[in-house]
């Protein structure tokens, strides 16, 4: 900001030598203008156009440069088959877009991923997409910033906290899902489980509950002891537990993604919501995942899922949908063959 200020005085400046070089010219005697005011006139002229010039140097240097790198490790969108595209991709967060249990997203790939979505947004036949996630309304909303699909031309909301709301990017609004009465449920919850587990971390949510496995614990075995807890407590038949890679869940009861999923759908403003989830690819890698895999046309996994999951997809689509490559690599993959394209 501040070489642009210099080089709004730089103009000025020449402007300014300008308009003395003249008023000397037009004030002064026909044979000898005013010395003082033409050498003012012409010092500052100089001085100005001098650093003007410099600086529109620099910058096309500048311009040229970043066109030059961009254009060498900047991925590349090209269309390499003609496809039928799918109405929408749909994506689980961690195990698909981010690594399981928290480790580093790969940033090479990440860059790929953004490169789709600024070409779904140039060519807006291609499908957006959106996630359906248990975490926070800020994660998915940094999210969307580092992807770059807040300008996406139809702002679609992601389902966040397990389907208890939804989220618009764009218009930076969080639709609620659940009532009054499940949130004070889930406080409570939250509250007993704060007291039993001291030593687990839990994750800041507003409409659900999450906790993390201490170290040497595994999901399932503090999924077992949460279950525990909520049933000696008679809160089990009013809320859901479930399991990420790296997390337990507890949600309320009757609240899901794929039913949070029909109300995103509802923003399309469509005739036909079940029609729309058989034209929808979806990405998921848990149990928690199931609904929203089973209910779209087109699920797809990572090999490394739980064997429950791979079954279910296999038996909805074939072997194919389970895809042999990690996280990101896995979701890149599958929109490179549903859409016709190459990233690169």
């Amino acid at each position: 900001m501040d070489r642009y200020k210099y080089f709004v005085l730089d103009v000025a400046l020449t402007a300014l030598g300008f308009c003395v070089i003249v008023l000397s010219m037009l004030f002064g005697s026909p044979s000898e203008p005013y010395p003082f005011s033409w050498s003012l006139g012409w010092l500052l002229f100089g001085y100005g156009f001098v650093k003007f010039t410099i600086f529109a140097v620099e910058w096309i240097w500048s311009y040229w440069r970043e066109r030059e790198v961009d254009a060498r490790y900047r991925p590349v969108v090209r269309q390499v088959e003609q496809k039928a595209l799918p109405l929408l991709i749909v994506s689980d967060i961690e195990g698909c877009i981010t690594p399981p249990e928290r480790d580093e997203i790969d940033l090479v790939s990440f860059a790929r991923l953004r490169a789709y979505c600024e070409y779904a947004r140039k060519y807006p036949q291609y499908p957006q997409l959106i996630f359906f996630t248990g975490r926070s309304v800020g994660y998915v909303e940094l999210l969307a910033q580092s992807l770059g699909t807040l300008r996406s031309i139809r702002d679609l909301p992601s389902v966040v906290e397990n389907g208890a709301a939804l989220y618009q990017p764009r218009a930076a609004k969080t639709h609620l899902v659940v009532q009054r009465e499940e949130i004070l449920t889930i406080l409570e919850a939250q509250r007993i489980l704060k007291e039993r587990f001291p030593e687990n971390e839990f994750e800041p949510k507003s409409f659900m509950v999450t906790l993390n496995p201490v170290t040497g614990e595994t999901v399932n075995e503090l999924r077992d002891r949460v279950n525990l807890t909520l049933k000696d407590m008679a809160l089990l038949d009013k809320v859901s537990v479930t399991s990420t890679a790296s997390a337990v869940d507890i949600s309320p009861k009757g609240i899901c993604k794929l039913a949070a999923l029909r109300k995103a759908l509802s923003f399309l403003e469509l005739d036909d919501i079940d029609s729309a989830l058989g034209q929808i690819v979806a990405f998921g890698d848990q149990t928690a995942d199931l609904d929203v895999l089973m209910a779209v046309g087109k699920p797809y996994c990572p090999s490394e899922s739980p064997a429950q999951v791979k079954k279910a997809v296999t038996n909805k689509t074939d072997s194919q949908h389970v895809v042999a490559l990690p996280d990101i690599r896995f979701v890149i993959s599958v929109i490179e063959r549903e859409c016709g394209l190459k990233i690169a």
